[in-house]
């Protein structure tokens, strides 16, 4: 593929173009996407998962949200135009955010012609498994005035309660605050989660496309499925779609950021399973002081029902 901005801008334009025509087909015969995958990925796998030798380095330059990526970097760099967009892509576990979120990643900078050093060093840097990294990388960006096209933060409701005030969390108040200067540092942001609820308030706030994730058979073939809705019209009974993208379900992330990914994921749990075993620990005495209120209390109505 050539590598000149404008040659680039014209397959973005024509991708897009194919895409919203395919949608209007899915639409009414949801059988088209499966001459979409193979035009894609050249396969479509079955429900035995086989595990083709897919062509990552030309499947992921089409993928919708690779697109989007692409063109905010080209907008910006060749033209001087500073665009933004907030993703939430939600779904199940195991219906391919993680996955489909990384590709595109990994697709938007092929469009931008980063080698496969590059693109592995941007992805352990700006892909967010924590969201402790999460803030202390935006605000090395802010502080250092640099703009990155995309910033990813993976299962963002496990990482962010949002119950975060409840939780007496209110350290994340300054991480919402940035956010509102994100285009300043960032041209798309994506964040994956189980459900939009899930998603903390102040996030979904900021949210301009929500991306739904799942796993289809449709003729015996098995895809991972995504349906991208503008934010304000997602909640809608007459919601209508945007865009529509494919993965197949045995696709792969790259294994050093599936590694990390796990190992965080790891830590993270034994953190919070660490936390509750020191509060079942202390529910004897938890449970002591409970009763000792409650009989306090009885003991104080007592003594005032006798001096009435």
């Amino acid at each position: 593929m050539s590598s000149k901005p404008n040659d680039i801008i014209e397959f973005i334009y024509r991708n897009k173009l194919k895409n919203k025509e395919v949608l209007s087909k899915f639409i009414s015969r949801p059988a088209v996407i499966l001459d979409y995958a193979r035009s894609v990925w050249g396969y479509v796998t079955t429900y035995r998962y086989e595990l083709f030798p897919f062509n990552y380095d030309k499947a992921t330059r089409k993928l919708v949200l690779a697109n989007i990526i692409a063109e905010r970097h080209f907008l910006l760099r060749y033209r001087k135009i500073l665009k933004h967009v907030n993703v939430a892509i939600v779904g199940l576990a195991g219906s391919g955010k993680t996955t489909y979120t990384i590709l595109s990643t990994i697709g938007a900078l092929k469009l931008m012609n980063y080698d496969d050093d590059t693109i592995a060093a941007f992805l352990d840097k700006y892909v967010f498994f924590d969201a402790q990294s999460f803030v202390k990388t935006t605000s090395e960006l802010i502080n250092s005035r640099k703009w990155s096209p995309v910033i990813v933060v993976d299962d963002i409701g496990t990482q962010i309660s949002k119950y975060w005030v409840h939780l007496g969390e209110h350290y994340w108040v300054y991480l919402f605050s940035i956010l509102d200067t994100i285009k300043d540092w960032s041209g798309v942001m994506v964040v994956t989660a189980l459900s939009y609820d899930s998603i903390p308030k102040r996030i979904r706030d900021i949210i301009d496309i929500v991306v739904e994730a799942k796993e289809v058979n449709i003729n015996d073939a098995v895809l991972d499925l995504f349906i991208f809705y503008l934010r304000n019209e997602y909640a809608s009974t007459k919601r209508k779609p945007i865009h529509i993208d494919v993965l197949p379900p045995t696709a792969r992330i790259p294994d050093s950021i599936w590694k990390k990914m796990i190992e965080i994921r790891r830590s993270t749990g034994q953190r919070r399973i660490s936390l509750v075993e020191k509060v079942i620990d202390k529910l004897p005495e938890l449970e002591e002081k409970r009763v000792e209120k409650i009989l306090k209390r009885l003991e104080g109505e007592k003594n005032e029902s006798k001096n009435r």
